[in-house]
């Protein structure tokens, strides 16, 4: 406990703890130890979309678990309709493409936020949550609001109070997670009269209840 564990976790760059140690039988002096991912945090995520009769949205979200992390994005595309929707979808698959193949997630989000600038015609909004690690990487095109203790906080790297963002960098920053908190990410065209709106009249059932309600 005091000298393996705190090993492992160097090098497994994760939270551990024992879950189980046994004496082996018949072999004095062994012991067969099993260890399992300590996650202090459920993370349950969900999404929607406002249907527009007359164009298709050029929006595209996503929401993926991997590994101890729960990974949520929206990609807006510029322009309406399909063209913009192919956009989005490409970013998306990109970035959950690199996540799967191991990249971590600062250098994935920093590698996206290259390639919007350069040949893409699409934004980036993204949060992904490390249950082990209990913090939430956080690259915002758009406002992403934190509600945290009955207050709301716009995470745009300058509008928090100190001591919510641990660490700042140019493309994504990093924000220690705490029981009960609630992310909302949104894309354009929305007003924060009507997110106070629905602050006010939401059920908080559940997550699911609470974005259809939105």
């Amino acid at each position: 406990r005091t000298t393996l564990l705190p090993l492992l976790e160097v090098l497994l760059h994760r939270n551990l703890q024992i879950a189980d140690i046994r004496n082996r039988k018949f072999m004095r002096g062994y012991h067969s130890i099993t260890v399992c991912d300590d996650i202090p945090f459920a993370i349950d995520a969900y999404a929607d979309s406002v249907k527009n009769s007359y164009t298709s949205s050029g929006d595209t979200f996503s929401i993926f678990r991997f590994r101890q992390s729960v990974v949520c994005m929206i990609s807006d595309g510029m322009g309406n309709g399909e063209r913009a929707a192919q956009s989005s979808r490409l970013i998306t698959n990109i970035f959950q493409r690199m996540m799967v193949s191991g990249i971590p997630q600062d250098s994935a989000i920093k590698c996206i936020n290259k390639l919007i600038q350069s040949d893409t015609y699409a934004t980036l909004d993204v949060i992904c949550f490390n249950r082990s690690q209990g913090v939430a990487y956080i690259s915002a095109a758009c406002p992403t609001f934190l509600l945290r203790d009955d207050q709301i906080y716009e995470i745009n790297g300058s509008a928090l109070p100190v001591g919510i963002i641990s660490q700042m960098q140019p493309d994504c920053f990093q924000v220690d997670v705490k029981a009960g908190d609630e992310y909302l990410m949104i894309s354009d065209g929305i007003y924060m009269n009507e997110i106070y709106k629905w602050l006010n009249q939401r059920t908080q059932t559940s997550v699911k209840a609470d974005v259809e309600s939105f």
